[in-house]
C-alpha cells in the first residue's frame, strides 16, 4: 500500500491517540504546520462519557471539528467538508449545517466562520474573524 504514494495506513478501528500521533507525525513534515498539540486550549476528547449534559461530541462533531482543526485558518468548502466527514455517503448542504450549529454550541470558545454559500473556517485566532 506505501508504495502507491500514501503516506501512513492505519488499521480498523483506529485509536484516538493513534490518529492523532500519525496526524502530528505527518504534519511534522509539512513545513509551516504546527502540530495538533500546538493549539491553545482545545483538547481532543472522544471518551464516550459526556456527564449526561451532551457537552462531549458526538462522532460526526468529532470528526467535522477535527477537518476543521487541521484545516486551522483556511475556509474549507461545502463538498469538501461533506466528503472529509461523511465519505461517500450522501449528506445533504442542511445535514452540514445542523452539526455546524451543534459544534458551534458546544465549541463556544472556538470561532467557527461561514461564508454563505461557500464553506466554514476554524479561525487561525480565536476570537476573530479569518483574513
Amino acid at each position: 500500500m506505501l508504495e502507491f504514494v500514501a503516506d501512513a495506513y492505519m488499521t480498523k478501528p483506529p485509536s484516538l491517540r493513534e490518529l492523532v500521533a500519525r496526524v502530528n507525525a505527518l504534519l511534522r513534515r509539512k513545513p509551516g504546520h504546527d502540530s495538533l498539540k500546538s493549539s491553545p486550549g482545545l483538547e481532543i476528547d472522544n471518551s464516550p462519557d459526556d456527564g449526561g449534559d451532551g457537552s462531549k461530541l458526538t462522532p460526526t462533531e468529532f470528526r467535522l471539528a477535527f477537518c476543521l482543526l487541521l484545516n486551522k485558518g483556511r475556509l474549507l468548502e461545502y463538498p469538501r467538508l461533506i466528503s472529509e466527514v461523511w465519505g461517500t455517503n450522501k449528506v445533504s448542504v442542511d445535514t452540514l449545517h445542523f452539526y455546524m450549529r451543534r459544534l458551534r454550541s458546544k465549541l463556544a470558545g472556538f470561532s467557527i466562520f461561514g461564508l454563505r454559500g461557500v464553506g466554514y473556517c476554524l479561525s487561525g485566532n480565536e476570537g476573530t474573524d479569518p483574513q
